[in-house]
């Protein structure tokens, strides 16, 4: 009886050094992911937070503007407009320009809103 002959398949070969950057190279590019998600789950927070502050039916978020390339490749839409109250810490106002760079940011009560130099010079 004749014995088949093995195949002679050919398996992709690499060494060590090439695991080791294509390693990090995958590494590198979930971690940058991962950054990005984060920022995008925090900005919703914001806009939640900021959405819900005046009441159920009045929104204090305005949308519309362009944002960083690396968000809007997941297809996060931009702020214009971020309006907050006038007793919000420093350190929140920071926070809130950190994740929404494309935004305008008012402090103040409703009244300071309508009142403020923003809506009179973007008519």
């Amino acid at each position: 009886m004749i014995s088949p002959t093995p195949s002679r398949r050919r398996w992709f070969r690499f060494g060590l050094k090439t695991l080791f950057v294509m390693v990090t190279v995958c590494c590198a590019a979930l971690g940058w992911l991962g950054v990005q998600l984060k920022w995008i789950r925090d900005r919703h927070e914001v806009r939640a937070h900021y959405s819900h502050m005046l009441g159920e039916n009045a929104s204090c978020v305005i949308p519309s503007r362009s944002v960083p390339w690396s968000i809007t490749v997941f297809g996060e839409p931009g702020v214009y407009l971020i309006l907050t109250k006038s007793n919000s810490p420093q350190r929140e106002l920071d926070r809130i320009k950190n994740l929404f760079p494309e935004a305008d940011i008012l402090e103040g009560g409703a009244d300071d809103w309508l009142e403020s130099d923003w809506f009179t010079t973007q008519k």
